[in-house]
């Protein structure tokens, strides 16, 4: 048999199981049924270990069973027998055919003695613990629970020795969960619902579990509902995934919102169903207007690059609803309602159904490149400027003011400029050794001229006398090559002296360079295209992370690739070879990684320098760390969407004017009341009649420049209806920047109607409460005459009945015998209690007429005091009595003391028949309440019966057991309630009582009669 999920469950489960395999013997028409396998149930309830079952005829373990279960092959899956077995407990069997002469027999166990008796704790704690499951069992006759060791487990207890009833596990659920519990529960017992619920619990570690428990009820053959057996297991976990995937999705379409970037999500008929902020900014239109929406009915100008309108179908996300292809960075212009034209970069993917062809959404996204677009046009402008410079430089060049000369191989002169001219005079023809000059210096020309001709370069500085005047020119010789030979030599004698005398100061301000760079972050740098080699300033070392001198270096493109963030190479690329391919300035944002492993941002603004033919040769230009710049304008943006989402959720109306009192801005509340179009960009004059503009020009005047004004005024709304408006105007003032005006309008209409409702109201409450006064000092009245009467009318005839009861017992006992006697001391006790009760009806009704005089009580002291009145000392020494330390109360100090000599009395009367009597009273502070509790191990009451324990003449024991009137409780609950106080109580019958109450802890001066 396959140790399949569903096998292992068998194994462990309570119910005995058994595979079965029939065997007919040869000759013989008796079936025996061979038992292959079997759980550990069966074998308990076979009473033989597993070696002795596998292998065995089924009927040498049941033989009573035999005949039965050939009989039930024909009819499988449902019971066919009960075997009364002469115990406690009968058994239901199934069989179940799995194969060709094999059978699955499962015995399930009915009517049996208690659960916890039955089944088998190791192996059943061992399978709901692995499962995560707790089972319990609810006997609804005897009100008693039974948990196993994993629901013990699951409400955080160590042991439970003889269950307890449904309200104390109810006390374990959570309170907003208890009363719909309780709810469920009756409806299951009613028949009316199946028992699959799920609720949280407070552990009693104070842990919240959420829980879900099912059930199933047994009843009796009346159909009464005796027992409910089920399950609980924790969900959690579960329940914590459920909110964590909330948080994911509103986080989703919190990432699309405040995208800079714009998204539409288009249906397959067209309609619009996504529309972030991006796209109601560049289109001009709210969500709530676009969403919808057919995209070919936006009421947007839609151009392409070159300006052309675009036809219906022409539409990026239509094409590809079509299609079924994405598109790429289409370039699109938008001219919007307001007249605002943006230059947008589109891409559009199509999402398809289950089988992979057919588009059910178009996603949309697009880039706002309006600025980047006109940043090309300005770099246009600059190539045009950056080609008349070049054609100046080609004039320059070819007008050359150094001196420029060639001679053959022979030294022989055969190129000269007109400075060279000017400077020697013709070298035409002419030989070194042929000018009238120093033999020193021909030597000299001569030398260098056979070293270049040997194939050298010279770039060397020299002294010549020009005009009486000794000047240093820069003198590069280099040879004239012609494929493999040296035809010649050209020489170039550059004029350097000014240059040399402005070395000095140039070193100077090279230094002032480096230090401004320093300070502004900035590092410069060169790139030649020919070969490959570039220099760095020492800050742009600095910036890298990186130690280096000012001087070349090659695989220069090698090198500032090893620096680039991997993910922004691509990009970095193209804007390059964009530059190459339009001889255009590079400019680019991305990141690089120092030597430190440090992520850094640059900007890079370079310019592309050209030769004489026009290719490239050159790249120069400056780098910028600008991390924390876009740091803060990261930060920026997320401030600006957050200040702009609250605007427009704010609940009030909200307008923002500048400083000639023009709105430009108004929140959503406010453009859904008032016609804001009609205002906007218009000065009180331009919108309003003459007086109504005034008044709202001197309104704002007024709060620019005190600060802030508030008024109440009547605004007239989109459909012509006058709304109460109480208006706040005050300034906003912004650094460096004129001021703004906003203002806080508050619709104020129907709060007026409510209050001048209310005042009406309050007139007619106040003349109602007069009435009741006048009536209430009448009952009054009635109450005192009533309590007079009871004090003095009833006690007379008592008097009388005690005292003629008296004289019967002394003078006439010999003939009233002993049944007389015994009446006679009835009617005399009675008349006690007749007494009793009149005294304690008038304590109670001075309890709630008498006023209340504070001052400040300390409460373990007058504890301890009553404690002391109320017992003698017999009782003192047999009672443990512990008072600990009780906050101090602002009270009536009488009233407060009948409730310590109440409750405290109570406490001694209960605990008297027990043999170690314990009185513990406590008290804590909570907020502005203080908290006193009595404890004690007395006789307790049944909580059944609690909502009388506080009710005038109710008593919860027989008066043979303990004297009394059933007022004092009573007493006790008015003069806490007077107090503006409360008091509950909590028992066991035979375990004890609990009584706890709090009154605030200082004077509130209200009396609650």
């Amino acid at each position: 048999m396959a140790k399949n999920h569903f096998y292992e469950m068998l194994m462990d489960a309570p119910v005995a199981y058994a595979r079965l395999m029939l065997k007919a013997e040869v000759g013989k028409s008796v079936k025996k049924f061979i038992i292959t396998d079997v759980n550990p149930a069966f074998a308990d309830l076979s009473d033989r270990v597993l070696k002795q079952l596998i292998n065995a005829d089924f009927s040498d373990i049941f033989p009573s069973l035999s005949a039965d279960l050939i009989n039930s092959i024909d009819n499988p899956g449902s019971p066919v027998f009960f075997i009364d077995l002469n115990t406690s407990f009968k058994l239901s069997c199934k069989v179940y055919p799995v194969g060709n002469s094999v059978f699955d027999l499962l015995i399930t166990v009915q009517n049996v003695a208690p659960m916890h008796e039955l089944m088998k704790p190791d192996r059943i704690d061992l399978a709901t613990e692995s499962a995560g499951l707790g089972i319990w069992e609810w006997d609804i006759t005897q009100n008693l629970l039974i948990w196993d060791k994993q629901m013990l487990k699951l409400y955080g207890l160590d042991h439970l020795e003889n269950g307890f009833s449904l309200e104390e596990w109810l006390a374990y659920i959570h309170p907003d969960d208890r009363e719909r519990l309780e709810y469920i529960l009756q409806q299951v017992l009613d028949g009316k619902l199946s028992y699959d619920s799920e609720f949280r619990i407070i552990s009693t570690d104070g842990s919240e579990k959420y829980i879900r428990a099912t059930g199933k009820v047994i009843r009796d053959n009346k159909g009464y509902a005796v027992k409910m057996i089920g399950v609980n297991y924790d969900i959690t976990e579960e329940h914590l995934s459920k909110a964590a995937l909330l948080e994911s999705q509103q986080l989703y379409k919190q990432v699309i919102s405040t995208s800079s970037e714009g998204i539409i999500l288009v249906a397959n008929d067209g309609r619009i169903l996504t529309w972030n902020s991006a796209a109601e900014r560049v289109f001009a239109l709210p969500s709530t207007e676009a969403i919808g929406r057919y995209v070919q009915n936006m009421g947007q100008s839609i151009l392409n690059e070159h300006g052309t309108l675009l036809k219906a179908d022409e539409y990026p996300s239509l094409i590809t609803l079509k299609t079924g292809k994405p598109l790429h960075n289409n370039i699109l212009q938008v001219i919007n309602g307001k007249k605002e034209t943006f230059m947008i970069k589109v891409s559009t993917k199509p999402l398809f159904m289950p089988d992979g062809e057919t588009p059910y959404r178009v996603l949309t996204t697009f880039s706002d490149i309006t600025n980047l677009k006109l940043a090309e046009i300005k770099a246009i402008k600059a190539k045009e400027t950056a080609e008349e410079q070049r054609a100046i430089l080609r004039a320059v060049i070819e007008n050359a003011p150094f001196e420029i000369w060639a001679r053959d191989v022979n030294q022989v002169g055969i190129l000269e400029n007109q400075n060279a001219f000017n400077h020697f005079g013709s070298i035409l023809g002419r030989k070194p050794e042929e000018y009238k000059s120093p033999e020193e210096a021909v030597s000299q020309w001569k030398n260098n001229n056979l070293r270049v001709l040997a194939g050298e370069l010279i770039n060397d500085e020299c002294i010549y006398e020009v005009d009486g005047e000794r000047r240093t020119f820069q003198q590069i010789i280099a040879p004239i090559r012609n494929q493999n030979s040296i035809d010649g030599i050209v020489g170039f004698n550059i004029d350097i002296t000014e240059r040399k005398n402005a070395e000095n100061t140039l070193k100077h301000r090279e230094q002032i360079f480096k230090k401004a760079q320093k300070l502004a972050a900035l590092g410069s740098f060169e790139y030649i295209f020919s070969d490959n080699s570039g220099v760095f300033s020492d800050n742009l070392y600095a910036l890298l992370g990186v130690s280096g001198e000012m001087s070349p270096f090659k695989n220069a493109l090698e090198t500032v690739r090893s620096f680039i963030v991997e993910d922004d190479i691509p990009a970095v690329q193209n804007h390059f070879i964009d530059a190459l391919n339009s001889n255009t300035d590079f400019n680019s944002v991305f990141r690089i990684r120092r030597k430190d492993g440090a992520i850094r941002s640059f900007h890079v603004r370079a310019d592309l320098n050209l030769d004489e033919n026009g290719s490239p040769f050159s790249l120069t230009g400056l780098v910028q760390d600008i991390t924390e710049r876009l740091r803060a304008d990261e930060a920026l943006k997320q401030s600006e969407a957050r200040l702009s989402s609250f605007m427009n959720y704010v609940p009030s109306m909200i307008m923002i004017k500048d400083r000639k009192f023009r709105p430009f801005y108004a929140n959503h509340n406010f453009r859904l009341l008032f016609p804001y179009e009609n205002w906007h960009g218009k000065t009180p004059a331009e919108s309003f009649p003459e007086i109504e503009a005034e008044f709202i020009r001197m309104k704002d005047k007024e709060a620019m420049k005190s600060g802030y004004v508030a008024f109440e005024d009547i605004w007239t709304d989109r459909d012509g209806n006058e709304v109460l408006c109480y208006i706040q105007k005050f300034r906003i003032s912004i650094s460096g920047a004129d001021p703004l005006l906003g203002e806080i309008i508050t619709d104020i209409t129907y709060r007026k109607k409510t209050e001048n409702e209310i005042r009406s109201l309050n007139a007619t409450l106040e003349k109602r409460i007069e009435e009741r006064t006048s009536a209430l000092v009448a009952a009054n009245k009635e109450l005192e005459a009533f309590a007079y009467s009871v004090s003095h009318d009833l006690r007379a005839p008592l008097r009388a009945i005690d005292g003629f009861t008296r004289i019967l017992m002394e003078d006439f006992s010999e003939n009233i015998g002993g049944e007389g006697k015994k009446v006679c001391n009835v009617i005399q006790e009675n008349a006690v209690r007749m007494g009793q009760l009149i005294d304690d009806l008038l304590t109670f009704s001075r309890t709630g007429r008498s006023e209340l005089s504070y001052s400040r009580i300390d409460m373990q002291k007058l504890a301890n005091a009553v404690f002391l009145d109320v017992t003698d000392q017999v009782q003192r020494c047999s009672i443990s009595f512990d008072c600990g330390s009780l906050p101090f109360v602002e009270a009536d100090y009488a009233l407060i003391k009948q409730v310590w000599i109440n409750l405290i009395s109570n406490a001694v009367k209960f605990t008297s028949r027990k043999d170690s009597p314990t009185i513990t009273i406590k008290g804590w502070s909570e907020g502005n309440y203080c908290f006193y509790q009595i404890s004690d191990n007395g006789v307790g009451f049944n909580m059944k019966y609690a909502g009388k324990l506080f009710g005038v003449f109710q008593r919860l024991h027989n008066l043979k057991d303990f004297d009394g009137t059933g007022a004092g409780l009573a007493i006790v609950k008015r003069i806490i309630q007077r107090h503006g106080g409360e008091i509950n109580a909590t028992a066991k019958i035979n375990v004890g009582a609990d009584f706890v109450f709090k009154l605030p802890c200082e004077n509130q001066n209200v009396d609650k009669q």
